[in-house]
């Protein structure tokens, strides 16, 4: 009986001993490896990861602001520019996102497309020239048809927002 007592104290003994050096070897390999794996090619450490994580970097929300229409929600902040991970996001004087200011004059010959929705329509995450209204544009000027592709895309938008916009806008630009 004493030995089996003996034994059980001799497993418990090893278990925490085995436990606490498991925790240390913890403390000690997990810093090691944290810089490994969170450091630059170019030898920066995890201090670096950390500064550039948590300094304040230009983002989406910086071009969406509040909307007086309740329908709406938000809407793009008109006359903007920024660039967020490599992308310029330039918003025109209208509040849409696009190269040059849309006008409410329709040229002759001159068919619009609007395309309204959420971060597919925007193009997000996406360079301009590669946003769907664009490519539509070009698509349809190299078939030889006169169009303006209007980007009416907001991220995050739903369907209500949507078509809230779609009321507005389509009549404002004749579409």
């Amino acid at each position: 009986m004493d030995k089996m007592v003996n034994e059980e104290k001799f497993s418990r003994r090893s278990l925490l001993l085995g436990g606490l050096v498991s925790m240390v070897g913890l403390f000690v390999a997990l810093p090691l490896a944290a810089k490994k794996f969170y450091s630059y090619s170019d030898g920066q450490g995890q201090e670096e990861v950390v500064r550039r994580k948590t300094a304040k970097q230009p983002a989406m929300r910086d071009l969406i602001r509040p909307c007086g229409d309740i329908n709406k929600i938000y809407e793009l902040v008109p006359d903007k520019e920024i660039i967020i991970e490599g992308v310029r996001y330039k918003i025109n004087k209208q509040g849409w996102r696009d190269e040059r200011d849309y006008s409410s004059e329709k040229k002759e010959g001159v068919e619009r497309i609007g395309l309204f929705g959420g971060s597919d329509v925007f193009g997000l995450q996406s360079p301009f020239e590669e946003t769907l209204p664009y490519l539509l544009e070009r698509e349809l000027s190299d078939r030889g048809k006169q169009a303006e592709g209007y980007n009416f895309g907001i991220p995050g938008s739903n369907s209500f927002m949507d078509l809230a916009f779609c009321e507005s806008e389509a009549t404002k630009y004749g579409l």
